[in-house]
């Protein structure tokens, strides 16, 4: 009898030393996870924003005065909300082939400032990278 009470008191310490290991264990073992996780996602976070301050500062002056532009003009666009990477090439082009018939020869950004541009193609060019730079942005996030 008196074994079977100490088998039993035993067990049951066993028992109860392994359900404390065990939530210990699991304890640390989140908390190391989830520094792991924080980690990763800040390193993710740092390679995308030196992703996009490498693409941004590419268009140098032009990124800038095109976003003063949509904002100050933002009533008279009209941009479509679903838009595929053939209709951004398509707004380039459209925006480079009227660029090459009003400004033969000229570069935009070093020959003319986004600022002379007529009306009609800063909104074109405005529209065309904005669907660019958001289709940009949304590949940076995969």
């Amino acid at each position: 009898m008196k074994n079977r009470r100490l088998t039993f008191k035993f067990t049951l310490m066993f028992a109860a030393f392994t359900f404390v290991t065990l939530v210990v264990s699991s304890f640390f073992s989140y908390i190391t996870q989830n520094k792991i996780y924080k980690t990763q996602r800040d390193e993710s976070i740092h390679y995308i924003a030196d992703y996009l301050e490498k693409r941004f500062s590419a268009d140098k002056d032009i990124f800038p005065n095109m976003l003063d532009y949509l904002v100050t003009h933002f009533k008279e666009f009209k941009v479509p909300e679903d838009f595929t990477e053939k209709d951004v090439e398509a707004g380039k082009l459209e925006f480079a082939r009227l660029f090459a018939e009003r400004h033969p020869g000229k570069v935009l950004g070093e020959d003319i400032l986004f600022t002379e541009l007529d009306d009609e193609l800063k909104q074109i060019y405005t529209i065309a990278y904005l669907e660019f730079y958001t289709i940009m942005l949304e590949d940076a996030v995969k």
